[in-house]
């Protein structure tokens, strides 16, 4: 076809993570060698809930879209030495002191004074996962990847891996986020 365009699949061992307000930029394949990165993300889904309900009289069920559903997205990656991962972690821990403190006032949770102030004091962050397309563009406008923005990100667990004297594997630790929704954007060259 003249004018079209084809544009290659884009490789998923190839990504860039962002926390907004974390000051981190974890790359996976970058020129710094104390930079782990990310070895695996999952879990980036979100759905909609079907509703069934009975038409009438009649025993038909008609299924309606009931509620949005964001699953949670786990993010895996080697332990080093370098600081990212200790603000992940410490980010982690924040959020555990904030519940901390809901759990102590029992009473007023259940009634839930204390709580929904606590829920909108936990510390929430966009995540920017951004995947390049493997051949720059060499033109001005051409596509150059996709952009995943995880809305409003806060975390709910934080994994070390199994330690084994047997193995001479990389010790994985993971965190799992839950987020307020999914955007995703096409990345144009703005040249």
């Amino acid at each position: 076809m003249i004018g079209h365009r084809v544009v290659d699949p884009l490789i998923s061992c190839n990504f860039k993570v962002m926390f907004e307000g974390l000051a981190v930029d974890f790359k996976l394949s970058g020129n710094d060698p104390d930079d782990v990165g990310f070895a695996k993300i999952s879990g980036i889904d979100q759905e909609i809930t079907v509703r069934e309900v009975l038409q009438g009289s009649d025993p038909v069920v008609v299924e309606l879209p009931d509620k949005i559903k964001n699953g949670p997205v786990t993010f895996e990656r080697g332990m080093s030495r370098i600081q990212s991962g200790l603000a992940l972690h410490q980010w982690f821990v924040d959020t555990t002191e904030l519940m901390r403190t809901v759990v102590g006032a029992a009473s007023t949770r259940r009634s839930g004074k204390k709580f929904g102030t606590t829920r909108s004091t936990i510390r929430r962050r966009n995540v920017t996962i951004t995947v390049p397309a493997q051949v720059r563009a060499a033109t001005s406008g051409d596509f150059q990847g996709v952009i995943v923005i995880l809305k409003n990100a806060w975390p709910t667990k934080f994994s070390l891996g199994p330690l084994d004297a047997s193995t001479g594997s990389v010790w994985i630790h993971s965190m799992e986020l839950r987020h307020g929704g999914i955007t995703v954007v096409p990345e144009w060259d703005s040249v």
